[in-house]
């Protein structure tokens, strides 16, 4: 029987409501923020803050003294502070896996600071995407080797990895083609912002560190819509900048437009709205401007430094209502980026998605402890391949083979999961392991065309029980996948801690291949 983890997580994607459930969310849901830990009974604001001069160049060596913060206009004692330089830390060598084989094991080892690129097709007209798809070549032309990114991309109703963390010029240009040109979907001024930055908050929110998302769009559909006056109501939208502050995302909005001559109400609406994303998650919009390669270049390069600064409220009560934070530095000409708010959202939950739990922060120092162990990820490998596999045994606990549809073909995804990051139990006098696995597949419009999932308990050795260190459980999941460009979307569980990992593929299904003519042949 599938638990209600795997329902929730399935449910989420089909219907592109991206919240997990809490118990999801504290054990695996979440990866741990480096260098900070989860705590229940305080408000801890964590606030990452970029420091640019007169010529727009990072600024090193503050001090805690040099800044100044207040909440509400009141000031505020700053509780921990750290400076982060892009190139204080090498970026481990990227591990070299066989051909076909895929991991997500970037999360051991991530960089402070990751920058993903997410391109928004739900708004940007044809000519637009053509001139973005130049922007983005000149900037992957002089992408540096240690500044990897990735590539997401909002097809319709959901939002896919087309490229993970790379600097590759060629792999980025290649997925950047797979994307574009495409018309824009029919009904998209319901595909609205927040759907956006809640499925890209899914996706991201698990690795630890700072996360620069730089969303290009052609402006907000909401704008489209004839009921546009709904964004008077600020309630969700600081919700979900609550959110983003809890995954520490920063949101730079990109006008894939670039400099234009219309003057229209709905583009100034548009860029506004970009302007308040940008203020309210710490990062900063580009809009009426050609230079788009020039300002993803300077983006990256100078929000690759930072200040991250924690501080507890005065008197601090769970009020339901949006805390202004204002930070300063005194005497020098500097500009600032930071998050200008928080939600205070403890005990009033009218405004809130209830389904999700709150992340505090508490800043590294004595008192602070490291997050146990089964609140990373899993982290495992998987592979895809052609062909059902006929070894598997479907039992009660497995959920039936999928049933073959018209015009797809089978396919195994080959599970790897390490045993030591699962609860070995005794059942029956055996130790015992019960783990789970998901498939679900996207097409290149982003809808949902197969999922599949199953449960498999396995008995283990009693050598294997005593040193599961560096054993592996296989786990097969048998998925139709229909010819295309599909992207695929994996989860693995613990069925007893509910600690999670999850991988996203995107994969390529080749058509089958005519059959000969044997006759004729002959």
């Amino acid at each position: 029987m599938i638990p209600r983890l795997l329902l929730v997580f399935s449910v989420a994607l089909l219907t592109l409501d991206t919240s997990l459930p809490a118990d999801a969310q504290a054990s695996g849901g979440s990866g741990p923020q480096s260098g900070y830990t989860f705590q229940a009974n305080s408000r801890v604001v964590l606030t990452d803050v970029t420091v640019t001069d007169r010529k727009g160049n990072p600024v090193h060596d503050l001090k805690a003294s040099d800044f100044h913060i207040f909440d509400n206009n009141k000031a505020q004692d700053i509780a921990s502070f750290e400076e982060h330089r892009r190139d204080d830390v090498a970026p481990p060598a990227p591990r070299v896996l066989p051909a076909g084989v895929y991991s997500n094991d970037y999360l051991v080892h991530p960089p402070h600071v990751l920058n993903i690129l997410l391109i928004d097709l739900t708004n940007i007209e044809i000519a637009d995407q053509m001139y973005l798809n130049f922007q983005l070549g000149k900037f992957f032309d002089r992408l540096k080797p240690n500044e990897p990114v990735a590539i997401y991309a909002r097809l319709g109703e959901a939002s896919v990895l087309v490229q993970s963390f790379t600097s590759d010029p060629a792999l980025l240009r290649a997925a950047v083609k797979r994307v574009m040109p495409r018309f824009p979907p029919l009904g998209r001024e319901y595909m609205d912002d927040f759907q956006t930055l809640r499925q890209i908050e899914t996706y991201v929110g698990q690795i630890p560190g700072r996360k620069n998302v730089l969303w290009f769009s052609g402006g907000s559909t909401f704008f489209l819509r004839p009921d546009a006056t709904l964004l008077e109501g600020q309630a969700e939208w600081r919700a979900l900048y609550d959110e983003l502050e809890e995954q520490r995302i920063a949101i730079y909005p990109i006008d894939a437009r670039g400099l234009t001559t219309s003057g229209s109400l709905r583009m100034l609406a548009q860029h506004a709205l970009m302007s308040q994303v940008a203020e309210a998650t710490g990062g900063f919009a580009l809009y009426d401007n050609n230079g788009i390669a020039q300002g993803i270049a300077r983006t990256i390069e100078d929000d690759g430094d930072y200040y991250t600064l924690t501080y507890s409220p005065h008197n601090f009560t769970y009020d339901n209502k949006w805390h202004k934070v204002r930070v300063a530095l005194s005497g020098t000409y500097y500009t600032l980026s930071y998050r200008r708010g928080y939600f205070a959202d403890g005990t009033n939950t009218v405004e809130q998605r209830p389904s999700r739990s709150r992340t505090r922060l508490l800043a590294r120092g004595a008192t602070a402890e490291e997050l146990p162990n089964e609140h990373a990820p899993i982290i495992f490998q998987a592979s895809v391949r052609e062909g059902a596999d006929h070894s598997v045994i479907h039992t009660a606990e497995a959920n039936a083979r999928p049933a073959r549809q018209k015009r797809t073909a089978p396919f195994t995804v080959q599970y790897s999961l390490p045993l030591d990051a699962f609860e070995i139990k005794m059942i029956s006098g055996k130790p015992t392991v019960q783990c789970g696995a998901v498939v679900i597949a996207l097409n290149a419009n982003g809808t949902v065309t197969a999922r599949h999932a199953q449960e498999i308990t396995f008995t283990l050795k009693e050598e294997a029980a005593s040193h599961p260190a560096g054993k592996r459980l296989p786990v097969d999941v048998e998925v139709q996948l229909a010819t295309g460009d599909v992207y695929l979307y994996l989860a693995a569980w613990d069925v007893s801690s509910k600690r999670l990992g999850s991988l996203e593929i995107p994969f390529h299904v080749d058509a089958p291949k005519p059959a000969h003519d044997t006759h004729a042949s002959q």
